[in-house]
């Protein structure tokens, strides 16, 4: 356990210094999320072997243009920034 703890904190400094590097893409039914991205927020997608997709449930725009996303594995929030597109 303490070396998966240790591996995503190496991640979220890799991803602090480039956040450009880990796309998403959300689409009206599909949410696409980099395998190692996903990662940081869950060891695995229960019963599935994650192949990049989840199955967006619902989604929504919210008045200070957040993106919401409920998914097949949790609720997303996704800030746009006017200087590097949308931010998780």
């Amino acid at each position: 356990m303490k070396k998966e703890f240790i591996e995503r904190i190496n991640k979220i400094e890799e991803l602090s210094k480039n956040p450009n590097k880990w796309e998403i893409e959300i689409e009206k039914e599909k949410l696409r999320v980099d395998k190692d991205l996903i990662r940081l927020i869950c060891t695995e997608v229960e019963g599935t072997a994650y192949n990049g997709v989840l199955d967006v449930i619902t989604s929504k725009i919210s008045n200070n243009n957040d993106i919401i996303v409920l998914t097949s594995i949790g609720i997303f929030i996704f800030h746009l920034n006017k200087n590097m597109g949308a931010n998780h």
